[in-house]
């Protein structure tokens, strides 16, 4: 489960948007069980998907006979129905080839949410290590598992460490983050095992 997409509920609920929490698995495993948590907004009688962990640029639209795709930019995300079940294709950091993420629910009760979300704190692999990501313009920048990663207009895909050492400017000069907030960052930690 998300953070950030909990927060974005919270944000469009303030704003008066008709908007639930969704309930999503990032298929990285076969027998993944639901791990990541997302938003859904209904605006002009239309729902659609928005995710602050995916930042696909555009929402996703829900019930429509092709796929919805965002722009295709550097952070393109791909909305299909596949046999029944929704599925966003979108480039992640650790993996420019993509990720599939299915979509479980559309509407999900708050206390099952933050349920769901409490058991993730102690084994989600974003948890223990710096995870960060900035789309500007028809690029994307950031960090996870300690590599820094660009994502190019014209697909190219640049990847290096980040030493530990060049995490505070990476953060402020790159990112954007005030120096005060990225200071604040623990250095990274083991990530745990999966569940068994």
């Amino acid at each position: 489960m998300t953070r950030p997409n909990g927060s974005l509920h919270s944000l469009l609920a303030s704003l008066d948007f008709a908007s639930t929490r969704g309930l999503a698995t990032m298929l990285v495993g076969p027998d993944a069980p639901p791990n990541h948590g997302t938003v859904v907004v209904s605006c002009d009688e239309r729902r659609y998907i928005v995710d602050a962990s995916i930042l696909h640029g555009e929402p996703l639209e829900l019930g429509r006979d092709e796929p919805a795709c965002a722009p295709q930019q550097a952070w393109s995300a791909h909305l299909t129905n596949h046999d029944g079940q929704l599925l966003i294709h979108w480039r992640a950091l650790h993996n420019p080839d993509g990720v599939d993420c299915r979509i479980e629910r559309t509407d999900v009760a708050a206390a099952l949410y933050l349920e769901l979300y409490e058991r993730s704190r102690s084994r989600g692999p974003f948890n223990q290590q710096l995870c960060g990501r900035r789309n500007r313009g028809n690029s994307v920048i950031g960090t996870a598992f300690g590599q820094r990663t660009s994502f190019e207009a014209d697909g190219t895909v640049h990847r290096r460490a980040l030493p530990a050492a060049q995490r505070l400017a990476f953060l402020v000069e790159e990112l954007g983050i005030s120096e005060e907030y990225a200071a604040m960052v623990p250095p990274d930690a083991p990530a745990p095992p999966p569940p068994a």
